[in-house]
This record gives C-alpha cells, sequence and structure tokens, in this order.
C-alpha cells in the first residue's frame, strides 16, 4: 500500500513547481492471534500417558499479514508442566500417568503467538475419570435351559442365568 501527495514550492516571486511523491505504507501486524479450539480438552483416564488430549489452534486475525502461529504452554500456569505441546501444529500430549487421587481435573494454559510477537491465551481444562469397564460381563452358566411339560402353565423357573463382572 502507498500513499501519494502532490508538493508544490513556490519562491517570493511566485513562481512554483509541483512533484507527485509516493509514500511506502508497511502493513504492521497489531493484533493477536485468534483461537477457534474451544477450551475443553479430552477425558484423561486413570493411568494413561502420552496420549493427545487437545489440538489448539488459532488463526491471524487477517489484519493482512497471514502469519504463522507458534504455539506454547505456560508452563508457570495450574498443572501446564504435566503437558507436552507440538509447536507447530498445537497437539498437546499427557507426559505422565495421572490418578483421580490426584486430580479431578487438570489445566493448562496454551499461548499462541503470531510472527510479529502478538499473543493469545487459551484455557483448556480436562476432566480426569477412573479407568472404563470396558470388558463384557462373561455367562457362566449352563446354554441349557430345564426342560418343561407343554401346556403346564406360565410362571415357572426354566432358567437362572448366571454372570461375572470382572
Amino acid at each position: 500500500t502507498a500513499l501519494q501527495a502532490r508538493i508544490t514550492a513556490t519562491d517570493a516571486l511566485g513562481n512554483s513547481s509541483s512533484q507527485t511523491v509516493t509514500i511506502p505504507v508497511n502493513n504492521v501486524d497489531e493484533l493477536a492471534p485468534v483461537f477457534n479450539s474451544v477450551g475443553t480438552g479430552q477425558l484423561i483416564y486413570e493411568g494413561q500417558s502420552q496420549v493427545i488430549v487437545y489440538n489448539a489452534n488459532a488463526f491471524d486475525t487477517g489484519d493482512g499479514t497471514d502469519t504463522l502461529i507458534t504455539y506454547t504452554l505456560d508452563t508457570a500456569y495450574e498443572q501446564s508442566a504435566e503437558f507436552s505441546i507440538n509447536t507447530s501444529n498445537g497437539v498437546v500430549t499427557l507426559l505422565n500417568a495421572v490418578t483421580v487421587a490426584q486430580f479431578s481435573e487438570m489445566k493448562f494454559k496454551v499461548v499462541a503467538t503470531d510472527t510479529a510477537g502478538n499473543s493469545a491465551e487459551r484455557v483448556v481444562t480436562c476432566a480426569v475419570s477412573l479407568t472404563p469397564d470396558t470388558a463384557a460381563p462373561i455367562i457362566t452358566s449352563s446354554n441349557t435351559a430345564d426342560s418343561i411339560v407343554e401346556g403346564s402353565g406360565a410362571g415357572q423357573t426354566i432358567y437362572t442365568a448366571v454372570a461375572t463382572d470382572n
């Protein structure tokens, strides 16, 4: 972008000359990135480690500079030190296993910074839960029911199912 100005110089006798001057204007990025990822991370199960819990995503605010965004964690905030972040794509990973006794939830702060040094922050919360029971119950009773006499009536117990759920 450039501006143009017409300059006129006039001497004491009234003689004048004019010239057009072009002034280049450099666009300066003065706006912070904007997060379009929410502030809630994945549920963390007790005993998990090295799992992806969040994907930070921010964009430049359209001030014409279209800069690269770099992601970091504010390690002084809450449990941020328990996580790592990929600086180029914003993927956040839980470093070590945790228990519900340690944390019922974990919070960290992601900082998105553009190449001009403008930054924005997003606090993210991940709930911590007991490891889910994903095993199906096991039926331990026989696969054969007691026989009944045809027409002998309703309300008879013909089978008792037994199962265990470890």
